[in-house]
């Protein structure tokens, strides 16, 4: 295998033992902890990541629910449903993002203190708040609430962005190179293409989503990072270790 296309916790594994020399930014920024990616076209680019997350979706008013201090309120208790912190994925990134902000005891105070239903299941944190079982989610996937909504079900719910709880991320959309390849020249032939106009032109439109290259258009505008906002990355360097470290302070606060 000479390219590898996946999900972040893939890539994080491949860094760890070591088998992974670089990541070409496509969609997204190079791994900090990476070597450099091959050579690719020059090209002004847009902020590292191609799209936010909105880590946390409601179906009531936004005026209920501007702050973290918000959530705190006892009279969310028992009614948020969450991805489970212990685990990569949907809650240990909000996790990650406040307890960077907020200190340790956040895990404690948001999901314990406030008897936050847990799962690991995306689809479940979607359809418990388009079907009216909870009235928050946090670590709800958007595309999957599109879904729904397509369907015409969950008009209520929204995004809502919170200050210190949005994140961003290059999701699948990255290509990573192998240490060992068995034909080296053809992988950065295909990573040289891949990054040029016309690559990226396809891989935007198969997926809908936003491209780095400034030269095409993203199709999802909506999502694309804003400036001037704080955001909290699971790709950075200090973000992976900040996820290692939230799931040992989880696993002693939930278990």
């Amino acid at each position: 295998m000479d390219l590898g296309n996946g999900i972040t916790t893939n890539r994080r594994a491949f860094l760890r033992i070591g088998a992974m020399s670089g990541l070409a930014a496509a969609a997204a920024a190079c791994a900090p902890a990476a070597s450099a990616p091959p050579a690719a076209p020059s090209a002004p680019a847009r902020e590292p990541w191609r799209q936010e997350w909105d880590d946390l979706a409601a179906a009531v008013s936004p005026n209920d629910l501007k702050t973290v201090e918000d959530l705190l309120n006892p009279k969310w208790r028992g009614k948020i449903i969450s991805g489970d912190p212990r685990s990569s994925g949907y809650g240990s990134t909000p996790g990650t993002s406040l307890r960077l902000t907020y200190g340790d005891d956040i895990i404690k105070r948001l999901w314990k203190d406030q008897e936050v239903v847990l799962t690991v299941d995306p689809r479940l944190l979607t359809e418990s708040l388009v079907r009216g079982r909870y009235p928050i989610s946090i670590g709800l996937d958007p595309s999957i609430l599109n879904t729904f909504q397509q369907e015409g079900l969950g008009k209520n719910v929204r995004p809502l962005s919170i200050p210190n709880m949005q994140s961003v991320s290059a999701s699948q959309d990255v290509v990573y190179s192998f240490k060992t390849k068995a034909h080296p020249n053809a992988a950065k032939l295909f990573v040289n293409w891949y990054l040029t106009k016309e690559g990226q032109t396809i891989w935007a439109e198969a997926g809908v989503n936003n491209s780095r290259r400034m030269d095409v258009e993203p199709l999802a505008p909506d999502r694309a990072p804003k400036p001037g906002v704080k955001y909290f990355s699971s790709e950075s360097a200090e973000g992976i270790a900040g996820l290692a470290e939230t799931y040992k302070i989880a696993q002693g606060y939930l278990t």
